[in-house]
């Protein structure tokens, strides 16, 4: 049981600012008043959380150690693990009530160093808790090597939901009841794609957020535990195996009280990084001009040409995709330029297909916009000659503290994972980035899995970077996409793979074709929209008649991802009868609200009433099956970049079903005070605009994959004085 503290010694503990020896006792430090309060106690050399209310609601479920630390002997290779409960024979304290200050002190471990002092801060603002965690006097003998902080063993009263980053962001509906178990990476587009998670119910929520400006590499775990929900997070450290790595946490955790859901968490999100981030893309003339072009693409497809196929017939199927989406700006990602097998030989990509510059240049003077592939991590273990790996590729690979590379294997090869602080590596990819968009010509760039597969824990001491953790994997990407902006032309953007925020200011796009799975939510939209653009979803060319295909497309479609990426035979697939016409319906919608969409504000979504069913359907998961269900009809609301006008947007993702609901639209949430004009788009039409009050109804009626769109705008009455001339 959590042990509350009497109103005297509340009153006691904020008047007074203590200092103590950890002894028998369970003396308690109460952080905070009313929205927010961090109760700590004493233990018997140590200290330990032992409540966190919510007004008047209590967060956590038992008590929780407040760090703990892997420390290891260099001499012997012993580990010893303290955490703050125990073992240290001093524990000071100091707090005003808002601020607390913990130095723990004196370890009794055997195979600890005397010197070794970790000391925790909590400041308590209304609703929002930072925490800092700093470990010193390691010494010339011991090293750490592991950090856990915090640790919050959390009640799950159930009726929850508990948001993840992963891909756009993902609900855990009830984790407790479904046993939950995550171990989530970050930066990794694969596993955590932001720094914050949020568990809410309708009593309360907690926001969990790691504000690191840098976006050093760290764990989050979460586990269903006794009833509860067991949450820690785990700093990757630096150096790890050198002595005297003495540490100080990388920004601080936040743990913040809101109400609301993962909207309202990620707006908490947003604003922190949207201030102090490192990675925040900012608004500049050169990163707005490459926007513009990557944000108005309507439609993209893909093509992989065997090195059997010829130019012409290559030239053929890119033109034929371009005039079916005729007025629409359509994007072409571009495999197998050259004439080597996809997955093979990487980076030596050159030379070209023999006339690829003539097509690049016509094909985008046709309306397309040419996007060719290169991979941004991997070095082919096999190559020999000008690109031998011994002497290129292995002193710039990222390896393990045995010697060993990290590698991974892709269609029967295997390839060296490289450090992306190195020098040579980075001038290897900016070359590639210069030949194919100055050279060449093409509007666009795309780097594989550097946003999505993330970091590998370093070890080579020649790489000149902190050991293991630390942010230097942000530091050399960061500086290696700084050089290819500054080689290629002006306006030629960058798109990589995944969604892993650390890169947002760095690329123009990320390639959201692996955001497939159930209660996906836009919380990376909500922080990120209109900053960085989003591309593709993953269909597959033999689903046109399955209903996952225009579940994947039309959810995308509203949460702001540019339609596709679809194979440019789609154009011609008899088996595409309804397939072709609805990727094009999408596509003209999608560029006719690009103000919205790509530019604009994601607002928080809506909620419709009247009879719209779910839809299950089968989607694939990174290779596996799962089944995903959705509302049919799919909606949004975005803030223009401009003029502050609002556009609701709909589609029905059902093959079948005719479908007909209320929407119903307050003004007074979006600052309309006055009256509104309302304006109806569809594919085929741009309706004249209708002047109504600030809050309206409508009843919306959708066909079988359709979709419409009402954009909202205040009218502003301008009064005109006559001049009055003395």
């Amino acid at each position: 049981m959590i042990k509350k503290i009497s109103f005297f010694v509340i009153v006691v503990g904020l008047l007074f600012s203590a200092t103590h020896v950890s002894g028998q006792g369970s003396e308690q430090q109460i952080v905070g008043t009313g929205e927010l309060t961090i109760t700590l106690q004493s233990t018997t050399g140590g200290m330990e959380i032992a409540g966190i209310e919510s007004a008047t609601v209590e967060i956590l479920d038992t008590v929780s150690p407040i760090f703990s630390l892997s420390i290891a002997d260099v001499t012997t290779d012993a580990t010893t693990t303290i955490a703050s409960t125990s073992d240290w024979a001093t524990v000071n304290v100091s707090n005003d009530g808002s601020h607390c200050r913990i130095a723990f002190a004196n370890p009794s471990g055997a195979n600890l160093p005397n010197s070794l002092q970790a000391t925790v801060s909590i400041t308590v603002t209304d609703k929002q808790s930072h925490w800092d965690l700093s470990v010193t006097g390691l010494g010339n003998t011991h090293t750490l090597t592991d950090v856990d902080f915090p640790e919050l063993n959390l009640n799950a009263p159930g009726n929850d939901r508990f948001l993840i980053p992963k891909y756009s962001g993902v609900l855990l509906p009830d984790p407790v009841t479904d046993a939950v178990d995550y171990d989530m990476f970050y930066p990794r587009g694969w596993s955590a794609t932001m720094q914050f998670l949020a568990y809410y119910n309708e009593n309360y929520g907690v926001y969990l957020g790691f504000h690191d400006p840098k976006a050093s590499l760290k764990h989050f775990h979460l586990k269903t535990e006794n009833g509860h929900l067991h949450f820690q997070g785990n700093v990757v450290i630096p150096d790890k195996t050198l002595p005297g790595n003495d540490w100080q946490m990388p920004g601080h955790f936040e743990l913040d009280s809101f109400t609301g859901d993962w909207y309202d968490a990620a707006l908490i999100y947003k604003n922190w990084g949207s201030s102090s981030a490192e990675y925040y893309p900012s608004v500049t003339p050169e990163r707005t001009l490459r926007q513009n072009e990557l944000g108005s693409i309507g439609v993209w497809g893909y093509y992989s040409a065997s090195s059997s196929t010829s130019m012409a017939n290559i030239e053929s199927a890119m033109n034929d995709y371009i005039d079916y989406f005729t007025g629409i700006p359509v994007g072409i990602h571009w495999y197998q330029w050259n004439t080597l097998d996809f997955d093979n030989d990487y980076p030596n990509y050159f030379p070209e297909r023999t006339g690829m510059t003539d097509l690049v240049s016509r094909i985008q003077q046709s309306g397309g916009y040419i996007m060719p592939y290169i991979n941004g991590r991997l070095y082919d273990t096999d190559l020999t000659g000008e690109w031998d790996y011994t002497t290129r590729g292995l002193p710039d690979a990222a390896k393990r503290s045995d010697g060993s590379v990290y590698t991974q294997d892709f269609s029967g090869n295997t390839f060296a994972v490289m450090s992306p602080t190195q020098i040579n590596w980075q001038n290897i990819i900016t070359d590639a980035a210069q030949q194919l968009t100055d050279r060449i010509g093409s509007k666009g760039i795309y780097i594989d899995q550097v946003a999505a597969a993330g970091p590998v824990e370093d070890m080579d001491p020649a790489h000149n970077h902190p050991l293991g953790g630390g942010h230097w994997w942000r530091d050399g990407y960061r500086n290696m996409l700084s050089g290819v902006h500054s080689a290629i032309p002006a306006g030629r953007f960058i798109v990589v793979e995944g969604g892993a925020d650390y890169l947002a200011d760095e690329v123009d796009g990320f390639l959201t074709d692996g955001w497939l799975t159930n209660n996906l939510v836009p919380a990376f939209q909500t922080v990120y929209s209109g900053r960085v653009q989003l591309v593709g979803k993953h269909t597959g060319t033999s689903r046109y008649h399955n209903q996952s295909f225009y579940c994947k497309l039309s959810q995308a479609f509203v949460q702001g991802i540019q339609p596709g990426r679809t194979s440019l035979w789609i154009v011609h697939d008899s088996n595409a009868d309804i397939a072709a016409p609805f990727v094009k319906k999408i596509a003209t919608m999608r560029y006719k609200l690009k103000d919205f969409l790509a530019f604009g504000t994601m607002l928080r979504p809506l909620t419709l009433s009247g009879n719209i069913p779910d839809i299950t359907s089968s989607w694939t998961d990174y290779g596996t099956p799962v089944d995903v269900t959705i509302s049919a009809v799919q909606s949004s609301a975005y803030q223009h970049k401009n003029d502050g006008s609002i556009a609701v947007i709909f589609a029905n993702a059902s093959m079948t079903d005719t479908l007909a609901f209320p929407f119903n639209f307050d003004g007074t949430q979006y600052g309309f005070s006055g009256m509104v004009n309302v304006q109806k788009i569809t594919e085929t039409t741009d309706g004249t605009p209708e002047l109504t009050t600030g809050t309206f109804s409508k009843t919306v009626s959708l066909a079988p994959l359709d979709s419409v769109a009402y954009v909202v705008t205040p009218v502003r009455f301008d009064i005109f004085l006559p001049l009055i001339v003395k």
